[in-house]
C-alpha cells in the first residue's frame, strides 16, 4: 500500500496552494467555459437598460447590422499592461415576439473587441478618416455561448434579458486611450436587439453595414440619443495580486 505523503515544508504548500487557486481563477477567465450566473466582479462601467423607456438596436451576426458601444477602462485598471477586463454583462431583448421563458437559456453570440479610433485619424484598416470615433483595431474576436436569464418586463411588457459572460485572461498593448469598444451581435434564429441604456456616457454606438466581417466600414447611428446597455467588470484586486504572485513563483522555479 502505498503512503500518502501529507508533511509539506511550508514554502512548498504555500506553492501548492498558490498553483490550485491559480488554475481555479484561470478556468474561470479562459473563456472555455464563458457562459456564467450573474456575476458579481468590481464593475467599472455601468449603463444600465432603460425598462421605463425601453428601446433597442438591432444587432445580429450575418444580418443586416451588428452595434458596437464603446466603454472606458478605468484608469487604475488601465496602468497594467495586463488586460484587467474579467467579464462583460448585458442585456437585449427579441425583436419578432421569440419568448424563451423565465428559465435560464444558452444563445450564441460574436463577440469582438477593439480599440478605439479617435475622430478625424487615418484607420489603418480601411483607409478612411471619419468625423467621430470608432472601433479601430480588433484583438480579441470569440463566438461563444452566453447564458441568458429573464431580467425583467418593461413598462410595455417587452420582456429583457440579462446575458453574463467571462472573456479569457490575455495581455495586450496598451493604447494611448482607455477607450475599447465591444461589438455584440446575436448568432441564432431571431432577430434580437441590445438594449439602450438609461445614459449617454460617450455618445456613441455604431452600427456595422457589413456585420459578418466586423470590421466596417462603421457609421454613427444619429437616430441613437442613448448608449447601449453594458456593464464592464474586473477581477478582484485579490486575483490580479493572486496572478502576479503566481507569475513571480513561476519565474523563480524556472531560474532553479
Amino acid at each position: 500500500m502505498k503512503k500518502i505523503i501529507t508533511d509539506v515544508l511550508p514554502t512548498e504548500k504555500f506553492t501548492t496552494n498558490l498553483v490550485c487557486m491559480l488554475v481555479i481563477f484561470g478556468l474561470l477567465l479562459s473563456g472555455v467555459v464563458a457562459q456564467a450566473d450573474h456575476i458579481n466582479l468590481p464593475v467599472i462601467w455601468s449603463q444600465l437598460p432603460d425598462m421605463d423607456n425601453y428601446a433597442n438596436q438591432y444587432s445580429v451576426h450575418e444580418g443586416d447590422a451588428v452595434c458596437s458601444s464603446d466603454f472606458v477602462c478605468g484608469d487604475d485598471a488601465w496602468t497594467s499592461s495586463l488586460w484587467p477586463v474579467a467579464a462583460v454583462r448585458f442585456w437585449g431583448s427579441y425583436l419578432d415576439g421569440y419568448d424563451p421563458g423565465n428559465g435560464t437559456n444558452s444563445q450564441s453570440f460574436i463577440i469582438d473587441l477593439h480599440f478605439d479610433m479617435p475622430a478625424g485619424e487615418i484607420d489603418p484598416e480601411t483607409g478612411e478618416v471619419l468625423p467621430y470615433s470608432h472601433p479601430g483595431g480588433s484583438f480579441s474576436y470569440m463566438s461563444t455561448g452566453v447564458q441568458e436569464d429573464y431580467y425583467g418586463t418593461t413598462s410595455g411588457g417587452e420582456k429583457i434579458f440579462e446575458y453574463n459572460f467571462y472573456l479569457p485572461v490575455m495581455s495586450i498593448p496598451k493604447p494611448s486611450s482607455p477607450i475599447y469598444w465591444i461589438d455584440i451581435a446575436y448568432y441564432g434564429d431571431h432577430p434580437w436587439g441590445w438594449s439602450e441604456s438609461q445614459t449617454d456616457q460617450l455618445g456613441l454606438s455604431i452600427s456595422n453595414p457589413e456585420p459578418q466581417w466586423h470590421v466596417g466600414p462603421w457609421a454613427n447611428v444619429t437616430v441613437l440619443d442613448r448608449d447601449l446597455a453594458i456593464e464592464v467588470m474586473v477581477p478582484e484586486p485579490f486575483s490580479l495580486s493572486l496572478l502576479a504572485l503566481g507569475g513571480m513563483a513561476l519565474l523563480r522555479k524556472k531560474r532553479r
